[in-house]
């Protein structure tokens, strides 16, 4: 179960990026905000607790890697959905300083290669690792995981290599009302390490 609903959430973030660049027959991405909504939607609905936990103010408790006061903290569909593609995609009420995670700008610089989209190709590669599990006992109602989740871009550099990242992920679990299903998010937390600094 564990590693199905690590694998979904993977898939997801580089399938919205895929949604998003389309098939760049004329070497760009498409930049198609209705397919990168549908595949966002379906990501949200499938990983995580907003709808099954809907009784509970807030569903989810979703802190994204990269936000800023006054919304730092996502507990709504909406804020999560401007998270992962931006204000600008977004059919929902959005935050003005998303520009969409799972579009990949975050593997570029501050600076002209960021600020042109044709640039933001997604994410290639997500993948989990170094995680630990608390499951059982008093956990045995809701899974908590914590590890690393390391990203590889999409965009090359002039040497043709891509960006790698890694964050730091926190995740809680609650059982799906579909037995059969994955379990869903209910507390997503993502930090950045700050780079060690010699003494």
């Amino acid at each position: 179960i564990r590693a199905q609903a690590q694998a979904a959430w993977q898939n997801a973030i580089v399938s919205i990026g895929v949604a998003w660049i389309g098939d760049m027959s004329d070497g760009v991405p498409d930049m198609n905000c209705t397919a990168a909504v549908l595949a966002a939607k379906g990501a949200l609905n499938a990983a995580y607790g907003y709808e099954a936990n809907k009784d509970s103010d807030p569903p989810v408790l979703f802190k994204p890697t990269w936000t800023v006061e006054p919304d730092t903290f996502r507990p709504t569909y909406a804020g999560a959905l401007s998270y992962f593609i931006g204000h600008e995609c977004s059919d929902m009420d959005a935050v003005s300083t998303d520009n969409g995670f799972a579009f990949g700008y975050t593997a570029l610089k501050p600076g002209p290669d960021r600020d042109d989209k044709k640039n933001w190709l997604g994410w290639e590669k997500a993948h989990f690792h170094s995680m630990k599990f608390l499951e059982g006992g008093a956990f045995c109602h809701a899974g908590v995981a914590q590890g690393k989740l390391t990203l590889t871009s999409r965009w090359r550099d002039a040497n043709g290599d891509p960006v790698i990242g890694t964050v730091d992920k926190t995740f809680t679990y609650m059982p799906n009302p579909d037995p059969d299903d994955i379990p869903l998010l209910v507390v997503h937390h993502s930090s950045s390490e700050v780079p060690q600094v010699p003494p």
